[in-house]
């Protein structure tokens, strides 16, 4: 994975950083992120990729497909270094971010040494990994999120507010675990990020007053990039199956809500587990590699589940199964022809959130509950004794 990583930071053009960095470039040169011929200036044209593929880049789209101005806010000092130096110290930002949310998702779910191991094996040897790898996507900062979010049980003004300002980078990407989160802050913690986020905003309207209304009407009217996505949405239409993806989703959702209620109440890393994996089963847009954060914290909970268990093999078994094995095997399956062009979509790979509920409902159900939850998700009552 390393090599890839530098093969990627080497071709920065053909990956998805030439798109973080043209955003903020343009905002520092005077342009505008939101301008085709702008954009067209600074990322048209045709080079090799780490695969030795001569092509286009992937930016033909201007920054709104489909990020906000903020997140090219906070990529302007990325955007004030040349590319090709911008481009390694990003890729390495994705390694070093991704292996220190690993360690804080270890820590919050008390994984020994051994289950921590497997962890960042299952993530490094993912099919998710290479792609946030190949791609200079931003599933590392997203693992980092989620770790600053659930490695404390009470969440100081600092992790919060680090915390939502990097799952806030990709806004689509684990929406719902912040606001889960929220009880676990206090007023400060609280008021801490909500400040941060006005000051982050507020940055990008001086820069850039009119860009919120431009932004929304665009992707309004983008609804290709809903097709050119891998959620159960495209699989049903690449199948003409209409009705599969409720046909998927309800049960699965019903089989997650039924442990739930079987296990109650849940440790905080079940808890964001169950919510984050089942955001990916109705989220509208994504690709194989955003399913990253979802499927890390679904793999340390069902490692948790395994704590104290001589006999884990019945849950390790599956779990290499459903995360390693079988988004490779859906990957390499899963070109498909969308709309009469060709795309490189893995969109078979909109399976894997499902069979990932399934392990975790089936891990969390069978997994010995303590009689004293002391990792129960603490409630705020308790946490001012």
């Amino acid at each position: 994975m390393t090599l890839v990583g530098v093969l990627a930071a080497t071709t920065p053009e053909t990956t998805d950083y030439l798109c973080f960095w043209a955003g903020p470039h343009l905002i520092l040169t005077g342009g505008d992120p939101y301008a085709q011929a702008d954009w067209n200036r600074v990322t048209a044209g045709e080079w090799v990729d780490a695969l030795g593929r001569f092509r286009t880049s992937n930016c033909s789209d201007r920054f709104a497909y489909p990020y906000p101005l903020t997140t090219a806010v906070a990529m302007l000092p990325f955007g004030a270094l040349p590319m090709r130096v911008g481009a390694p110290v990003w890729e390495l930002t994705i390694f070093i971010s991704a292996g220190v949310g690993l360690l804080l998702l270890a820590r919050a779910a008390e994984l020994d040494r051994a289950r921590t191991l497997w962890l960042a094996l299952f993530v490094i040897s993912s099919e998710m990994f290479y792609g946030n790898v190949l791609n200079a996507q931003f599933g590392g900062l997203a693992l980092l999120a989620l770790g600053l979010l659930v490695a404390a049980p009470r969440l100081s003004p600092a992790r919060a507010t680090a915390g939502i300002a990097l799952a806030a980078l990709k806004p689509h990407l684990i929406t719902p675990v912040p606001i889960v989160r929220l009880r676990a802050m206090d007023r400060s913690a609280v008021f801490s990020a909500a400040l941060f986020g006005l000051l982050w905003f507020a940055a990008s309207l001086a820069l850039r007053p009119a860009w919120l209304a431009g932004w929304a009407a665009d992707l309004a009217h983008r609804r290709d990039m809903f097709g050119a996505s891998v959620t159960l949405w495209t699989l049903e239409r690449t199948l003409n199956a209409p009705g599969l993806a409720l046909a998927l989703i309800v049960p699965t959702v019903a089989f997650l809500a039924l442990a739930c209620w079987r296990a109650w109440p849940l440790r905080v890393i079940e808890s964001t587990a169950i919510v984050v994996v089942a955001w990916q089963l109705v989220v509208p847009y994504g690709l194989s590699y955003d399913q990253l954060g979802a499927i890390a914290v679904a793999m340390t909970a069902v490692l948790r589940t395994t704590v104290g268990r001589p006999h884990a093999w019945p849950l390790l078994v599956p779990l290499v199964a459903v995360v390693t094995v079988l988004p490779w095997f859906l990957f390499s399956q899963g070109k498909v022809m969308i709309g009469g062009r060709a795309g490189e979509l893995e969109v078979l790979n909109a399976i894997v959130p499902v069979a990932t509920c399934v392990l975790l409902a089936v891990a969390i159900l069978t997994s010995a509950r303590p009689v004293s939850m002391r990792e129960a998700v603490p409630t705020r009552s308790a946490s001012h004794r």
